[in-house]
Parts: C-alpha cells; sequence; structure tokens
C-alpha cells in the first residue's frame, strides 16, 4: 500500500527535478519554458479569478459524461459483435477506419450538423472514445473458457444468461483496461474539441493563454489537464478494484 503512494510520488518529483534543471540549464529561454514554481504561481493566481474552476468544471463534466456514454455504446455493440459474427464483421471495417481518425478531424463537420452545443462536445467525445471499449471487450469476450461455457449449457443456461453470468465477469478485468483508454481519449477529444471550436473549458483556456503569449498560464492549465488525466484514471481503477478485486484475490490465493 505504501508503494502505491510513494512510487507515483518519486516519479513526480523527479519529473518536477528534471523540470526545473532544464530551465536552469537554460536550454530554451524562460518565457517560452517557465520553472514549476511559476507555472504554480500562475494556477493560483488563476483559481483565485475562478476562471480555471469554472473550466475544469466544464471540461471534467464532459469527459466523465463522454467517457462514461462511450464506454457503455461500445460494451453494448461488443456484446453484440461477440454474440454475432455477422454484427462483428460488419462492424470491423467501419473500426478500422474510424479508430484512427484524430479528434479534431471531427470537429468541422460534427460543427455543420450540431452547432455549438453540448451535442457537438458529446458526439465528438463519443466518436473518439467508444473504439477501445468495443475492440477490447470484444476480444475479451470471445476469449471466455471453453469448458465455462459448456458447463453452463449442461446447467440450462440461455446464451444471454452464459453472457451476464460466465462471458461478461470473466471478461471483466480485460474490458477495464479497453475502458481505461476510452477514458483517455475521451479527455483528448474534450480538450482537442475546446480548442478548436468553443469559448470555455480547459482547451479553450490553453489556446488562449498559449496565442496570448501567457506561457505560465498555458503552464498551469496543462497542469489541470495533467490532473484530469490522474482523475479520470483513478475512477477507472477504482471500478476495477470495486468490480474485479474478487478476482485479484482469488488469484492470489491460487498462486500463494
Amino acid at each position: 500500500m505504501a508503494g502505491q503512494v510513494a512510487y507515483p510520488a518519486a516519479a513526480l518529483l523527479l519529473f518536477l527535478l528534471a523540470w526545473q534543471a532544464v530551465v536552469a540549464a537554460q536550454f530554451i529561454p524562460e518565457e517560452y519554458l517557465p520553472g514549476p514554481a511559476q507555472a504554480l504561481r500562475a494556477l493560483a493566481e488563476m483559481l483565485r479569478s475562478g476562471d480555471l474552476l469554472a473550466a475544469e468544471w466544464l471540461t471534467l463534466s464532459r469527459t466523465l459524461f463522454g467517457a462514461g456514454l462511450s464506454a457503455l455504446i461500445g460494451l453494448l455493440l461488443a456484446l453484440l459483435g461477440a454474440n454475432f459474427a455477422i454484427v462483428r464483421q460488419g462492424l470491423q471495417p467501419l473500426v478500422a477506419i474510424f479508430q484512427v481518425l484524430p479528434p479534431a478531424a471531427l470537429v468541422p463537420i460534427s460543427i455543420y450538423f450540431l452547432g455549438f452545443g453540448e451535442k457537438f462536445f458529446l458526439f465528438v467525445i463519443c466518436f473518439a472514445a467508444i473504439w477501445p471499449t468495443y475492440i477490447v471487450a470484444t476480444r475479451a469476450l470471445l476469449d471466455t473458457d471453453t469448458q465455462l461455457l459448456s458447463t453452463a449449457r449442461l446447467f440450462g443456461y440461455s446464451r444471454r444468461e452464459a453472457v451476464l453470468a460466465i462471458r461478461l465477469p470473466a471478461a471483466l478485468p480485460e474490458i477495464f483496461t479497453g475502458l481505461r483508454l476510452t477514458a483517455g481519449l475521451a479527455l483528448i477529444a474534450t480538450v482537442a474539441a475546446e480548442m478548436l471550436a468553443s469559448r470555455n473549458g480547459l482547451g479553450f483556456l490553453l489556446f488562449d493563454t498559449a496565442f496570448s503569449l501567457h506561457v505560465d498560464q498555458t503552464f498551469a492549465v496543462l497542469l489541470v489537464v495533467a490532473l484530469n488525466g490522474i482523475i479520470v484514471n483513478g475512477l477507472v481503477a477504482l471500478g476495477r478494484s470495486t468490480l474485479c478485486g474478487w478476482q485479484e484475490r482469488l488469484e492470489a490465493s491460487t498462486h500463494a
């Protein structure tokens, strides 16, 4: 338990020291690369003004809602794909095309159809973020132990019952890998959409401060975006621990 806190803290400290060392060595002029202390001072000033908190609330809420909806859609598609080969084969070429499209490429077309409201953000986030969950969950569901499925059939389980009682619980640990990727992509898509087509949120603040040459404020906003990455990953890890903790304890007792 202590290592779970100590190792990330040590890594963060090393990163800050390396950042300060680069600034002190003056490889990059200080007006373009402020030190950690300057960025933290700018962060405190922006927090006092209230603008940063308002932007943080918008970005984090958009990210979490979009990630949740993306995960739900991706999982539902995976359940269909794992149970019906025609669905899986039909989606295969679409997934190959859509998963490599960068979120920024979707912005102009999305604006034409959806305008600048929250529907626009939700569409961009979901389009960018559902594919990791779908791909990972489909593979995990298809890799379910055939002996477990045979036993379920012997006990009279229907296909739906076998999915809910056997396939889905067995696949959950791997599915959470896809959910973690989905959460990260949701944050990336949110910030990208805010940078290109919004007057609020952290993405807009990044764009505005950078092009106003307030570099210390830009780095302050970057720190908040990074914090959001930690938050969304932490929430996914919490969900995994809650829903899959029994499997990890069982594996640990088996190998003990």
